[in-house]
C-alpha cells in the first residue's frame, strides 16, 4: 500500500482500505479513536476483525468520544448521557441482520466483562483481546470532546496509520463524503517526543489519549450492548453454542456425522480460513496478497493430492508464477505423510527461468534454506532452424525438443512444476520422454503442476499429452467423469472428431462446425478439465472477488477491440502473389512447383540403409521425416510472404543459396547429410569448398568421439549414393527459385501493400484519446519485417526498439524501464515508444505500460495472439482500455492458406473449452464464460456447473450451523472412532475408506451380492458419496456380539484389496512394455564386459520387475540405439553405463507409510 487520500469515491472507500489494512499479515494490534460508533460500522469489517482475533497475540482497542458535531444533535434532550443513551437508542432501533450479529457477537466474544452462571455466580468471561474505553471527561468530571478519528494498525515489521473525518459508523466508512489520509512510513506512525522534537507519531498520541480515558468494556457490554434485542439474540446464540460443545464430546457419533467426516476428507481445504492465513504469511510485504490467488494454491493444493496433480490456466497475466510459487512454499513446509519426496523441480522455458528464481527467492525469504531443495531446468533451443528461413514466429519453434541440461535421476522429487506446460504437448520429443521417464521412474510418483494460459494450441491431444505427465494409469485414470475412467479411448474418440472438425478441405456449413465444436469443447471440459483444472478471468475475479480487489486498489483495463487491418493489393502484385503461390505451395493440380528437394536427401537414398538412419519415431520411415522437413520449409515461406515483400525476399533467397550449396556437392561428389551440423553456415564460413569440407568432417568426428552420431545420422557420401533423380529435383527448383528471385528483386516490386497500409494506419494508432501513454507494441513473425517496420516508424519521427531472440537478453533493463509499469517510477525511461518484436518476447516479460498493440503477423498458432495480448494485459495496468489490432492476411492469401478458418476453430475451440474475457482473433468469435467453483470462504448459492458444489455448500453449512461439533468431527481419528453399523440386514454393503492419509484414500466396498469373482471394488470416494449420505437423525445400530471379530475381518479383507488395487496400477504402467525390457536385459546381460554394466542390469532387472516406467522406457532406448547402431562409434558397455548409470543405481526411496482404515460403515 501506498499513502493516499481516502474520501469514499468508489475506489477510495474507507471501509475497503480498513479491511485491507486488517488484512496484513503481521498486523497484531489496531487501535481506534472515533467521535462515535455503530454496529453497522463495524458489521463493515466483521469477518476481517474475526478473522484477525482468531490469531494468537492480537489485541482491538476502541476510543469512543464526544463528537461536538454529533453531541450537538443531542443538546435537546439534556437528560440522555452521551454516547452511553445514544448508542443504546440505536441499538433499539436496528433491524436485525447477519452481518450485525457477527460484530455484536465479536463483542462478547472477546470483550472481557462479568456475567451470572447456572449457579448463580459471577464470573469472568470474554477473551481480553477487545478493549473499549470513553474518552468524555477529565478527571475533574468536566466534559471535553475527542473531535479526532484516528486507525491505528502496528505489526512487528510494519505499520499503517489513517488519520482523518470518518467516525467508526456505517455512514463515516461508506457513506459520508470525508476526507482521510492513509499513512505508511512506520517511523511517522511510531514516532515519540525526544529532545529537540515535540513530534507525537500515531501511537504516541493514541496511547495518551487512552491514559486518559476511562475504561468501558464491562459496563459497555453489559449496559449497552446486553440489554437490546440483538444483544440478547446474539447472547442466546452464544451460550447455546456453548452448551452444544460440551454436549459434543461425549454424544456418540450418527451415521450423518460419518458421511460429514468423508466429505471433510474430500472439501474442508475448500473451507481452511487458516490454510489461507498460513498461504498469505509466505508472501513477503512487498507482495500484495490477493484472495484469488491464495484461493487458487488451495484449489490446486486439492487437485493435486486428489489426481496426482493439476493444470493452472489463468488468462495471461494474473500472476500464475506467484501461484506456482506458493504451491511449492507449501509443499516444502508441510510433512509428506505418504513417503513422498521433498525435492521441487521446476521445469521452465528459458525466458522465464529468472523470473521464477527471484519469485521463489522473495516467497522462501523467511525460511532460505528450502532454496536448497528446489531444482530448476529449461528447456533447450534449436536456433539453426531459423538460420534458413529467418523464422521467429513462436518461441516454440526454437525448441529443440529438448531439455537445456541433463535430469538428475538420483534426485527423489515430490513435486514437479511445469511452465508453459503447453510446450510438452508433443509425447514424441526428447524432452518429454525424458521427463515423463523421470516421472514413471521415481517411488511415490510425484506430484505434476502443469501451468499454462494456454493448455491447448492445436488439438485436444495437446491436453492428453500433458495430462497423462500425472494421470500414469490413463486407461484407468482417476477421472471417473470419464466413460469407464478410460482416458485413452475418451481421447482417441475425441481426436478422431476434431480431426473432421479442423479439415480445411471439408464441406461443412460454419454454423455446423461451430456447434460440434462446441459440444466437444464441453464434453472435454464438462468430463476431464473440470476434476484437475484452476482457470480464472479477469471476469471471474471481478464477479467473485470484487471486495478484495476494491480493497487493494486492482483494476483491470478492458479490451477494445479486435479491430481487423486489412490490405489490398493491385492487379500486378495479385498475379505475382497467386504465381508465387502456386510455386512455392502447390496444390494437387500444380505439376511444376517447388519440391523442396534440400530437404529431402534422406529420401532419395539408393541404400535402404542409410535411409534407416533417419527414420522417425514409431513408424515413421525416412520419406516420412523427408516430407514434414520439406512441408515445414513451404509453410515458412508461405508464412513470410504473408509477412512482408523483405521478408519473403531474404528467405527466398536463403533457399535459393542452400539448394545450389547442395548442388555444388553433387559436382564435387561429396555430399553432406548431417541433421547436428549447419553444413549451409559451413559452407559459407570458409573461403574455399576444401576448406569447408575439411572443417564438416572434423565436426562429425567430433560427434562421434563425444558418442552423439546417433546410428551414425551425420555423414559424408558420394554421388552413388543417391538415386539419380535426386539431382534432377534440385536443379528443378534451383530454375524456379532462380527465376522468383528474379521477379521479387526490388527493382522490379516497389511497394510492398501491407507496409503501405501500415504507414496510413500509423497516426490512428497513436491518437491520444486512445493510446494515452504514447506507446505502441507491435508483433511480428520474421526479423526481417522487424527490421522494416523499425526504418519506417522511425522515419516518421518515432523511436523504435527492435528485440529478437539474439538481442532480448542484453536489452532486458532497457525493456523493463521503457515499458514495464512494474518497475519503480524512479527508473522507468522514455527512451522509445515503439517496440517491435518477434515472438520471443510473448512469454516472460511484463509490456503494459503500453495499452495499445498490434499484431502485425497472426501466428499459425492462433493461441499465441492470447500470450501476446497479455504482455500489455497485466496486473498494475494503469490505463482503463487495451485496444488491440490485427493485420489479416490477404484475400488471395488466406483462400489457399485458410488461416482465418484456422484461427477461428483453435480459438472457439479454445474459448469453449477454457473460457475467456474477449475476443482475440476476430469479432466471429463466441466468448463463454464459466463460473467458478468456489474455495474459502467464498461460496456462493448458484455457482453454475461447479461439481462438487453441493457437497462443500452441505460442509459448510454444517460448520455454520454445529461449529464445536464440526470440530469434534475433524479431530476424531483414532481407531474405531469411525466404524458403525447403519442396517440389520445381513446383506448390506461394507464401505471403507483406505489410504495413508485421508486427501488421498480410496473407497473399498464389499458388496455380498455382487456375482462377479471380487465382491471388493476400490473406487473413489466421490462416486459413492450419495451412497453414504445418511439421514440427519439417523443412529448407528449396536454391533452385533461378535463385532471385534466382524471389523477384524473386512478391514484385513479391504486393506488386502486397497494394496491389489495399487500394486495393479503400478504394475498396468508397465504391462506394455515390462516384458520386452526384461528379454533385453537378457540379451544384453551375455554381451556386456563390464562388471558395472552387469550389476547395473541386475539392478534394472529388479526394478522392471518392480514396474519402474523410467528404467523400463531406457531400456527400450538402449535397445532402439544399439538396433541402430552400424557402426562401434562406442561400446555396448559405455551405452548401458550411459543411459542407466543415474536411473537404475540403488536410490533410498522414503517409505510410502502403511494403509489405514480410516472409516468404515455397513448400509
Amino acid at each position: 500500500m501506498s499513502n493516499t487520500l481516502i474520501d469514499n469515491t468508489d475506489k477510495l472507500k474507507m471501509a475497503a482500505y480498513l479491511r485491507r489494512c486488517i488484512k496484513e499479515k503481521d498486523i497484531n494490534t489496531i487501535q481506534i479513536a472515533t467521535g462515535y460508533w455503530d454496529v453497522p460500522g463495524m458489521a463493515l469489517v466483521a469477518d476481517e476483525l474475526r478473522t484477525f482475533l482468531e490469531r494468537e497475540g492480537t489485541r482491538l482497542q476502541i476510543l469512543i468520544g464526544k463528537d461536538p458535531n454529533v453531541y450537538a444533535s443531542h443538546l435537546k434532550d439534556p437528560k440522555q448521557k452521551f454516547p452511553d443513551d445514544y448508542i443504546k437508542t440505536d441499538l433499539l432501533g436496528l433491524h436485525i441482520k447477519e452481518e450485525y450479529k457477527l460484530a455484536v457477537d465479536l463483542l462478547l466474544t472477546h470483550c472481557k466483562h462479568t456475567e451470572t452462571d447456572d449457579d448463580g455466580q459471577e464470573i469472568e468471561v470474554g477473551t481480553g483481546r477487545i478493549e473499549v474505553n470513553k474518552y468524555t471527561e477529565d478527571k475533574n468530571k468536566k466534559d471535553v470532546f475527542l473531535h479526532s478519528k484516528c486507525y491505528i494498525f502496528t505489526g512487528s515489521e510494519s505499520s499503517y496509520g489513517i488519520i482523518g473525518s470518518s467516525n467508526f459508523t456505517q455512514k463515516g466508512l461508506t457513506e459520508n463524503a470525508e476526507l482521510n489520509y492513509l499513512e505508511t512510513d512506520s517511523a511517522r506512525i511510531t514516532a515519540e517526543p525526544k529532545m529537540g522534537s515535540a513530534s507525537k507519531g500515531h501511537i504516541y498520541w493514541f496511547e495518551e489519549k487512552w491514559g486518559q480515558s476511562t475504561s468501558w468494556t464491562n459496563k459497555f457490554v453489559n449496559e449497552i450492548i446486553k440489554p437490546t434485542r440483538i444483544g440478547r439474540e446474539v447472547n442466546r446464540e452464544r451460550k447455546k453454542r456453548q452448551k452444544e460443545e460440551e454436549e459434543a464430546l461425549a454424544k456418540p457419533f450418527t451415521p450423518y456425522e460419518l458421511y460429514i467426516k468423508l466429505l471433510q476428507t474430500q472439501f474442508a481445504t475448500f473451507l481452511d480460513t487458516k490454510l489461507s492465513s498460513q498461504i498469505k504469511d509466505y508472501l513477503p510485504t512487498t507482495y500484495s496478497a490477493y484472495d484469488y490467488q491464495i484461493d487458487a494454491v488451495k484449489q490446486c493444493y486439492e487437485y493435486m493430492q486428489r489426481h496426482g496433480g493439476f493444470l493452472l490456466a489463468d488468462v495471461v497475466g494474473l500472476g500464475k508464477t506467484v501461484v506456482g510459487a506458493l504451491i511449492v512454499r507449501h509443499f516444502l513446509s508441510t510433512p509428506q505423510k505418504d513417503g513422498r519426496g521433498s525435492r521441487v523441480l521446476i521445469v521452465t522455458p528459458p525466458a522465464v527461468l529468472q523470473p521464477w528464481r527471484d519469485t521463489l527467492g522473495d516467497i522462501c525469504a523467511a525460511a532460505p534454506e528450502l532454496n536448497n531443495r528446489i531444482d530448476y531446468i529449461s528447456l533447450g533451443r534449436l536456433d539453426k532452424f531459423t538460420e534458413d528461413v529467418n523464422d521467429e514466429d513462436d518461441e516454440e519453434r526454437l525448441d529443440d525438443g529438448t531439455l537445456d541440461g541433463v535430469l538428475d535421476q538420483s534426485r527423489t522429487y515430490g513435486l514437479i512444476l511445469i511452465d508453459e506446460s503447453h510446450r510438452f504437448r508433443n509425447s514424441d520429443t526428447e524432452m518429454y520422454r525424458a521427463l515423463n521417464g523421470m516421472i514413471g521412474s521415481i517411488a511415490p510418483t510425484p506430484y505434476v503442476g502443469l501451468l499454462s494460459a494456454t493448455p491447448q494450441n492445436n488439438r485436444p491431444q495437446d491436453l492428453k499429452n500433458q495430462i497423462y505427465l500425472f494421470e500414469r494409469t490413463p486407461k484407468s485414470s482417476t477421472l471417473t467423469k470419464v466413460p469407464g475412467g478410460d482416458l485413452d479411448a475418451f481421447f482417441k474418440e475425441v481426436h478422431a472428431e476434431y480431426q473432421e472438425l479442423i479439415d480445411k478441405n471439408s464441406p461443412m456449413l460454419e454454423d455446423q462446425r461451430t456447434k460440434r465444436l462446441k459440444r466437444l469443447s464441453e464434453e472435454i471440459r464438462s468430463k476431464v478439465l473440470v476434476d484437475i483444472m484452476v482457470r480464472r478471468t479477469r471476469t471471474d475475479v471481478e464477479m467473485n472477488y470484487g471486495e478484495d480487489m476494491e480493497a487493494q486498489g486492482l483494476v483491470f483495463p478492458r479490451i477494445e477491440g479486435p479491430t481487423a487491418l486489412k490490405y489490398v493489393m493491385d492487379s500486378a502484385q495479385v498475379r505475382l502473389f497467386n504465381d508465387t503461390m502456386r510455386l512455392i505451395a502447390p496444390g494437387e493440380e500444380d505439376k511444376d512447383g517447388l519440391t523442396y528437394a534440400r530437404y529431402r536427401a534422406i529420401e532419395y537414398f539408393a541404400d535402404p540403409t542409410n535411409a534407416e538412419k533417419h527414420k522417425g519415431r514409431g513408424s515413421r520411415t525416412a520419406g516420412n521425416v523427408a516430407e514434414q522437413l520439406a512441408w515445414l520449409m513451404q509453410q515458412s515461406l508461405v508464412k513470410r510472404l504473408e509477412s512482408s515483400a523483405g521478408a519473403f525476399r531474404e528467405s527466398l533467397h536463403n533457399l535459393w543459396q542452400n539448394t545450389q550449396n547442395m548442388i555444388r556437392m553433387w559436382g564435387n561428389n561429396t555430399l553432406f547429410v548431417c541433421p547436428d551440423i549447419d553444413i549451409n553456415g559451413e559452407l559459407r564460413a570458409h573461403p574455399t569448398f576444401e576448406q569447408a569440407v575439411a572443417a564438416l568432417r572434423r565436426k562429425i568426428d567430433d560427434l562421434n568421439k563425444q558418442g552423439r552420431n546417433e546410428g551414425g545420422k551425420n555423414a559424408e557420401y558420394r554421388r552413388e549414393d543417391f538415386q539419380p533423380k535426386y539431382i534432377e529435383l534440385l536443379q528443378r527448383d534451383e530454375r524456379i527459385l532462380s527465376d522468383l528471385c528474379a521477379r521479387w528483386d526490388p527493382k522490379w516490386i516497389k511497394k510492398d501493400p501491407k507496409l503501405e497500409a501500415f504507414k496510413r494506419q500509423l497516426p490512428a494508432l497513436f491518437d491520444p484519446e486512445k493510446n494515452t501513454t504514447g506507446l505502441l507494441v507491435i508483433f511480428t513473425e520474421a526479423i526481417p519485417t522487424a527490421v522494416e517496420l523499425g526504418r519506417v516508424v522511425k522515419e516518421v519521427g518515432h523511436r523504435p526498439l527492435v528485440i529478437r531472440s539474439q538481442n532480448r537478453e542484453e536489452e532486458r533493463v532497457v525493456i523493463r524501464r521503457n515499458f514495464d509499469a512494474n518497475c519503480p517510477a524512479a527508473e522507468q525511461l522514455s527512451d522509445y515508444d515503439v517496440l517491435i518484436t518477434t515472438d520471443t518476447l510473448a512469454e516472460g516479460v511484463n509490456l503494459h505500460r503500453a495499452h495499445v498493440i498490434l499484431n502485425y503477423d497472426t501466428p499459425w498458432n492462433a493461441t499465441r495472439l492470447m500470450q501476446r495480448i497479455g504482455r500489455v494485459n497485466r496486473i498494475g495496468s494503469a490505463a482503463p482500455h487495451i485496444y488491440v489490432y490485427n493485420f489479416m492476411p490477404s484475400d488471395e492469401g488466406d483462400e489457399r492458406i485458410k488461416l482465418v478458418q484456422k484461427a477461428h476453430v483453435k480459438l472457439q475451440s479454445f474459448h469453449t473449452l477454457f473460457g475467456e474475457d474477449s475476443k482475440i482473433f476476430s469479432n466471429a468469435e463466441d466468448v463463454v464464460h464459466y463460473a467458478l467453483l468456489p474455495t474459502s470462504d467464498q461460496i456462493e448459492d448458484e455457482v453454475g456447473d461447479a461439481p462438487y458444489l453441493k457437497y462443500v455448500n452441505e460442509l459448510r453449512a454444517y460448520v455454520k450451523a454445529h461449529r464445536p461439533r464440526y470440530r469434534r468431527i475433524e479431530e476424531a481419528n483414532a481407531p474405531g472412532d469411525w466404524l458403525m453399523v447403519q442396517t440389520t440386514d445381513d446383506k448390506g454393503t461394507a464401505y471403507f475408506l483406505v489410504g495413508t492419509q485421508p486427501a488421498n484414500a480410496m473407497i473399498v466396498y464389499f458388496d455380498p451380492q455382487s456375482k462377479t469373482k471380487s465382491k471388493f471394488k476400490v473406487v473413489s470416494p466421490i462416486d459413492v458419496l450419495e451412497e453414504l449420505r445418511a439421514d440427519e437423525a439417523a443412529c448407528a445400530i449396536d454391533p452385533p456380539m461378535d463385532s471385534e471379530k466382524m471389523w477384524g475381518t473386512l478391514e484385513k479383507k479391504a486393506l488386502q484389496a486397497y494394496k491389489n488395487h495399487i500394486y495393479r496400477d503400478s504394475r498396468s504402467r508397465a504391462d506394455d512394455n515390462g516384458s520386452k525390457a526384461s528379454a533385453i536385459i537378457q540379451r544384453l546381460y551375455p554381451l556386456t564386459q563390464s562388471p558395472e554394466s552387469k550389476k547395473l542390469l541386475r539392478r534394472a532387472s529388479e526394478q522392471v520387475e518392480g514396474g519402474n516406467l523410467g528404467v523400463i522406457n531406457r531400456l527400450l532406448e538402449i535397445d532402439r540405439k544399439q538396433q541402430a547402431q552400424q557402426q562401434q562409434l562406442f561400446s555396448l558397455d559405455d551405452l548401458i553405463e550411459q543411459t542407466l548409470g543415474g536411473l537404475a543405481k540403488e536410490v533410498p526411496i522414503a517409505s510410502k507409510g502403511d494403509p489405514r482404515i480410516i472409516l468404515g460403515t455397513i448400509k
